[in-house]
Formats: structure tokens, sequence, C-alpha cells
């Protein structure tokens, strides 16, 4: 009888000890958690955390060269989140400021680009303009208009 006590606690033994392997590798498999700081990447749109949900973001492109923007008018949404890129296509250091919407890139050099995110909470048209020098006094403006 003592054989049987002996092969039960065996099997026992061999049962939680694989219980326990397979425990362990499971939780070293999980992800982290990650608590709404996720970057999924797509041709035109970004998923960024809002308030603990993910929402879509649609990207809008504007070049800037010598001395205009294109597109020159840009349509938003309003209470949408953009992503606004701005690449300067240009020869001479650019920026692209929409200053009642508070949209304001950095000064960026030929060839180089800005990004920022942007939700307009007010409908309108609004003024865009290159902030370098006299730029705007050249014609380097444009319109966003947020319907």
């Amino acid at each position: 009888m003592n054989k049987f006590v002996y092969a039960g606690l065996g099997v026992l033994a061999a049962v939680a000890i694989a219980g326990f392997v397979f425990t362990r590798t499971m939780q070293n498999n999980t992800p982290p958690p990650s608590n709404g700081q996720q970057n999924i990447n797509t041709e035109l749109q970004d998923v960024q955390p809002v308030g603990g949900d993910l929402v879509l973001i649609e990207e809008i492109v504007v070049a800037g060269n010598e001395y205009s923007f294109s597109p020159a008018t840009v349509t938003l949404k309003k209470g949408t989140t953009y992503r606004i890129t701005f690449k300067n296509t240009g020869n001479a250091m650019h920026n692209y400021i929409v200053s009642d919407l508070g949209i304001s890139t950095a000064t960026v050099s030929p060839g180089e680009s800005a990004s920022m995110n942007v939700t307009p909470e007010k409908a309108g048209m609004f003024n865009v303009v290159c902030g370098v020098g006299n730029h705007e006094e050249l014609g380097m403006v444009g319109k966003v208009v947020v319907e």
C-alpha cells in the first residue's frame, strides 16, 4: 500500500510543478498594461490617448515654400482632433501659424517638418501666415476653415 501512496504523491507533485511552470510562463508572456499609451501609425491616421479612450486622428499635411502654402485652404471639423504636419519644401526657413486657433509650428529649415495635434473648438474662417520675416507680406498666407 505504501507504493500507491508514494506514487500518488509523486503524481501530485508532478502536477503541481507543471502548474507552477505553466503559470509563470503565462505571466512572463503577458504584455505590460498600456494605460492608454499606445501609438498605432498608419498613413493618414494615428491613435492617441484622449481621456483614457483611443480616438483616430486625421493627419493634414501642408507644404510651404517661397512664398505660399499648399493647400492654401484647410478645412477642419470643430471638436475633431487633427495632426497638422507642416513640411518646408522651400529654400528658406518657414512656419505655419494660425493665431486665432493657437496653432503655431516650429520654424523649420528647408527639407524639415514639424507636427502638432490640434482640436479646433470654434467655427469660422481663420488666417494662416508664415511668421518668418516679411513672408506674410510676400504672399505666404492661407486660410483654415472650421465647420
